[in-house]
């Protein structure tokens, strides 16, 4: 790769080579003291010219600089860079190096038009003004006035409703523009005033807040990146959610370092809205394992004294003419054992119980059957009938029984297990950091966790059965 000196005496050579040209600038990156150096950077470069047209009609004069692998000549595209009779070459060669050469029409109107991070190369006529020394300061941050601080506030929260539409219309790419370009400015303006707060507002971020990992702390900074998201609509959903948690914890301390207002009934609206989107698009297998994740707890010495209230309801309901056995099973039956705060209780029927009154006992709001496909009857009881209590519309309520209505000595080995751990302490120990181990991948999913403790559950009750046959 040439050096920055080698493509400078190039950039030099062929002006001063050329009377056509008078005058050379350089501005952007290069020339900006508070950016590091690095093989990337382009060399942004004017030639001030008398006669743009004699370098425009044959292209082929560029070829002086090497040999390149991409070429854009935004005159000659369907958006022109420039507009006001300017020329642009943006050439990419094959050692790295990248030149964005303008050629520019030499009048003084021109000559007043450089930003603060120019610099001068070349100036055969002496007529370039004398620019001062090169700084950022037109990029530095600025700080917000109220007007501007509510505007932010008002578009992120309200461009983030067509976030959500889109993800509920299936429209990727209108999602993606929405929160890429519209949401994520509003975040990126308050992430400048942040920094700008910390560091004062006389640093530049950069294009795109490219120099956002400089300026934000580690912590800061993770969080920021999991605004981004891949393309799986749940994964767009957590990095708006991510976007959100860090716009508000933001949003909070810039109001009160400026003294402004921070106006939480608009984030709360545009949070309701997501939650009513979500609801929308559930299965009804995810709402309910949304609305009743699995939950572990310590040990509450108040579990058995639950078990007996609800034991005394059953048999008041059922009768105890009906009730062969009523056990309390299952891990809240284990003293000091981690458990989903759930009573399991196993209900054993005698044969002569009728089954269709059995479960209009049960028919109240308290109890949600598991319907079976077809009524049950004692001559054709199916293995096992299901009914769960203190399921609420929104979660969970204080007390939660899972009750399991079967006959007699069908579930022997849910006993033995039970009796195996209370009498194991080491054994029920081990079973409790599998649960731990198990959770965070199984919050939401009843199913996987049952089916991920199946192997121990195995072994252990196999164990029970040798030490004393269920």
């Amino acid at each position: 790769m040439r050096t920055e000196q080698e493509m400078i005496n190039l950039i030099l050579g062929v002006a001063k080579a050329d009377e056509r040209v008078r005058a050379v600038l350089m501005n952007g990156s290069r020339v900006n003291p508070n950016v590091p150096k690095d093989i990337y950077q382009d060399f942004d470069v004017a030639y001030m010219v008398t006669d743009i047209e004699s370098f425009t009609k044959d292209h082929s004069w560029i070829d002086v600089f090497g040999k390149r692998l991409m070429l854009q000549m935004p005159e000659t595209m369907r958006y022109p860079d420039n507009p006001d009779g300017h020329f642009g070459y943006l050439m990419l060669f094959e050692d790295g190096n990248r030149i964005d050469l303008s050629l520019v029409p030499l009048n003084a109107e021109n000559l007043k038009q450089y930003d603060c991070l120019t610099v001068t190369l070349l100036d055969k006529d002496g007529i370039i003004p004398d620019y001062p020394p090169a700084t950022d300061k037109d990029f530095w941050l600025k700080e917000p006035d109220a007007l501007f601080y509510y505007s932010c506030c008002n578009n992120f929260w309200w461009c983030l409703n067509n976030v959500a539409k889109g993800i509920a219309r299936d429209e990727l790419s209108y999602v993606m523009n929405m929160l890429n370009k519209w949401v994520r400015s509003e975040l990126h303006d308050m992430m400048g005033w942040h920094i700008g707060i910390k560091y004062g507002f006389n640093i530049s971020i950069g294009k795109d807040g490219k120099y956002f990992k400089r300026y934000l702390s580690p912590d800061l900074y993770s969080k920021y990146a999991a605004t981004y998201s891949g393309s799986d609509y749940e994964d767009i959903w957590k990095a708006i959610f991510s976007m959100c948690d860090l716009f508000h914890t933001l949003a909070i301390e810039v109001a009160a370092h400026f003294g402004f207002t921070y106006r939480q009934n608009e984030e709360d609206g545009m949070r309701e809205y997501f939650r009513m989107v979500r609801c929308i698009l559930e299965t009804d297998e995810e709402r309910q394992a949304r609305i009743y994740p699995i939950i572990l707890s310590e040990y509450n010495p108040a579990w058995p004294e639950w078990y007996a209230e609800e034991k005394a309801n059953l048999e008041r309901l059922i009768g105890v003419e009906n009730i062969a056995r009523i056990s309390h099973f299952g891990s809240t039956s284990v003293p000091g054992l981690t458990a989903k705060p759930t009573m399991d209780i196993l209900l054993e029927i005698k044969e002569d119980t009728d089954i269709n009154k059995l479960i209009d006992a049960l028919s109240s709001p308290d109890y949600i059957y598991l319907h079976q496909e077809s009524t049950p009857t004692i001559s054709t009881p199916p293995l096992h009938l299901m009914f769960l209590k203190g399921y609420l519309h929104d979660g969970f309520g204080e007390k939660v029984y899972h009750i399991h209505i079967v006959r007699p000595g069908d579930w022997d080995e849910k006993l033995c297990f039970r009796d195996y751990l209370i009498s194991h302490p080491e054994t029920a120990a081990e079973y409790a950091e599998l649960k731990h181990s198990l959770f965070k991948d199984y919050e939401h999913d009843h199913g996987g966790y049952t089916a991920a403790k199946g192997e121990f559950i195995s072994s252990i009750t196999q164990k029970a059965k040798e030490d004393a046959p269920c």
